[in-house]
C-alpha cells in the first residue's frame, strides 16, 4: 500500500487535530507513521463504499404520498418520482387519500403489500436490497357519484370515475357527436356508459343524484373536453375555438369563451375546429338524436 503525496505544510492551521482521516484500511499504519499526515486527531479505516438503490414510487390522483419525514419528507401527489436510497436502509411512507376516496391496492415490486399498511397509513419497507417500485392507488370511497342539476335543469359536467347512467331517466348524459356548419347546431348523442374523464351535457330535473360507477368500456368520439382541474380558457385555442354551455340572446347553447376565463374542475367546454364554424361564431345551438322529449332547460351561464 502507498500513501498519497502532500507537502509537509499542508495542513498548517487547518486544526486537523479535530478532524477524522479516513484512508484503506491496509494502509493506516504507513498514515499514521507520516509526520504529516498524522497530525489528524483520528485515522480510521475508510470501510467500503455505502451502495444505493432506485426507489421508484407512483401514486394517482386521488391521494398523496409522504417519503421520510420531518423537513427532508417529499410529497408525491398524482405523479411518479424515483429517490436514491441507502442499501439496508428503511423506506417509511404515509399514504392519504384525499376526501371522499380510500386507499385501494399497494404493490412492492409487483407483490401486495396493501395489508401491511397501518391504520395511520404507514407503509415500511425494511433492510432495502435492491431496486424498489411501489404502486399506490386510491379509489372512491363510494359505489356511487352525486350529480346535481339545479331548478334551472341544464349543466356540464365530468368525473374522474366511470359511470353508469342507465338506471335513470330524471337525468340523462349526452355528448357532443357532431356538428352541422350549416345550421350552426351540435348534435346530443344519450351515453349510458360514461367512460372517466369525459365532458357530458346532463339534462333533466331539478335534483341531486346518485349515479352508480361504470365500467367505461364504451369507446366515445365526443366534441366535449371534460376537466377534473379547475382551467384557464380562451376564445381560441391552436386551431381550435372554444364553447361553454349557457342561457345567452339565443336561448340555451354553447356560446364563446371569454378569453382568460376560468372554467371550474368538473364541468365540460365545447370545442370546435375554427375552420368549420360560421364566420364570427358566437353560439352554437344543439338537437337530439333520440327521441325522448326533454323539456327546454333554462340554465345561468355556468359550463
Amino acid at each position: 500500500e502507498e500513501i498519497a503525496y502532500v507537502e509537509s505544510d499542508a495542513f498548517e492551521n487547518s486544526f486537523v487535530e479535530y478532524a477524522t482521516l479516513h484512508v484503506p484500511e491496509a494502509a493506516i499504519g504507513l498514515y499514521k507513521a507520516n509526520a504529516t499526515w498524522n497530525q489528524f486527531g483520528t485515522i480510521t479505516s475508510l470501510g467500503s463504499a455505502s451502495t444505493y438503490y432506485k426507489f421508484f414510487v407512483d401514486v394517482n390522483a386521488k391521494g398523496q404520498v409522504v417519503y421520510g419525514e420531518g423537513e427532508f419528507a417529499k410529497t408525491i401527489t398524482g405523479a411518479s418520482q424515483t429517490f436514491d436510497v441507502k442499501e439496508q436502509e428503511d423506506i417509511v411512507l404515509t399514504l392519504t387519500a384525499y376526501e371522499g376516496y380510500k386507499l385501494g391496492a399497494v404493490t412492492v415490486n409487483g407483490v401486495d403489500k396493501t395489508a401491511a399498511v397501518t391504520s395511520d397509513g404507514v407503509l415500511t419497507i425494511t433492510d432495502v436490497n435492491g431496486n424498489q417500485t411501489v404502486n399506490v392507488e386510491f379509489v372512491l370511497d363510494s359505489n356511487s357519484v352525486s350529480v346535481t342539476i339545479g331548478e334551472l335543469g341544464a349543466a356540464t359536467f365530468c368525473c374522474e370515475e366511470a359511470l353508469d347512467f342507465s338506471g335513470t331517466e330524471e337525468v340523462k348524459a349526452y355528448i357532443v357527436s357532431a356538428f352541422h356548419p350549416a345550421t350552426g347546431k351540435v348534435t346530443l348523442t344519450r351515453i349510458t356508459d360514461v367512460p372517466a374523464g369525459t365532458g357530458i351535457v346532463l339534462l333533466g330535473n331539478a335534483g341531486t343524484y346518485d349515479i352508480p360507477l361504470g365500467t367505461g368500456e364504451t369507446y366515445v368520439v365526443n366534441m366535449l373536453v371534460g376537466v377534473t382541474a379547475d382551467k384557464v380558457l380562451n376564445k381560441t385555442e391552436g386551431a381550435n375555438s372554444n364553447f361553454i354551455l349557457a342561457n345567452g340572446e339565443n336561448g340555451v347553447g354553447f356560446y364563446a369563451v371569454k378569453d382568460g376565463s376560468t372554467l371550474a374542475a368538473g364541468k365540460a367546454y365545447l370545442s370546435l375546429p375554427t375552420a368549420v364554424l360560421p364566420s364570427s361564431a358566437q353560439s352554437i345551438g344543439f338537437r337530439f338524436d333520440d327521441a325522448t322529449n326533454i323539456a327546454s332547460p333554462q340554465p345561468s351561464p355556468e359550463g
